[in-house]
């Protein structure tokens, strides 16, 4: 979307513009694969309100298989609940009746421990998956808690290939290099 969005106010050229197109022709399988479904489970538990460090999710952590592409898994955090009168309470740092401006702050504050906590988690139980090819693709798109004018973005989508986690898992790799090589988009602006 934002190289679109480039390409018609002329900051990049058409060419560049194709350079960074992807095709993937795929399609979704409906076969249960166990190491999917864990994952899944795994973090839905992992980012519950009485475990994150920072933004939490309150339902389930769902996935899609795409065959020859990977399996692409989908959040929604929170960082907080209103109550009245735009006041919010803020769980993971034991926060009660916030007025709007601290709670964006603390909302913006939290921001880098998720992502970083996220990329470690995704590396840590990623490795687990034993249903990935080779050359396969693990992907969280995450909608992050809503935060106007905050600077955080609207979502993010982490992806890593399963060269990476297979690398970690056996010890070809250290963690610290792992987590380097996965690569992290941010959609919109809040």
């Amino acid at each position: 979307r934002d190289d679109i969005a480039q390409l018609k106010q002329g900051k990049i050229a058409r060419d560049q513009f194709l350079g960074r197109l992807k095709t993937v022709n795929t399609e979704t399988t409906d076969k249960l694969d166990p190491d999917l479904e864990v994952l899944s489970s795994m973090f839905s538990r992992l980012y519950r309100e009485d475990l994150s460090k920072t933004y939490y999710t309150q339902g389930e952590v769902t996935y899609e298989r795409l065959k020859d592409f990977g399996v692409i898994y989908y959040m929604r955090v929170y960082s907080s609940s209103q109550g009245d009168d735009d006041r919010w309470d803020m769980p993971r740092i034991a926060m009660k009746d916030v007025p709007q401006l601290e709670r964006d702050k603390r909302v913006k504050e939290l921001y880098p421990k998720f992502e970083n906590d996220l990329k470690e988690n995704l590396i840590e139980y990623g490795r687990t998956l034993r249903s990935l090819n080779l050359n396969e693709q693990l992907v969280f798109n995450v909608k992050l808690t809503k935060c106007t004018a905050c600077g955080i973005p609207a979502s993010i989508e982490l992806s890593v290939n399963s060269t990476v986690l297979k690398d970690y898992s056996s010890g070809k790799a250290t963690k610290e290099a792992s987590i380097a090589k996965v690569n992290v988009k941010k959609v919109g602006n809040q």
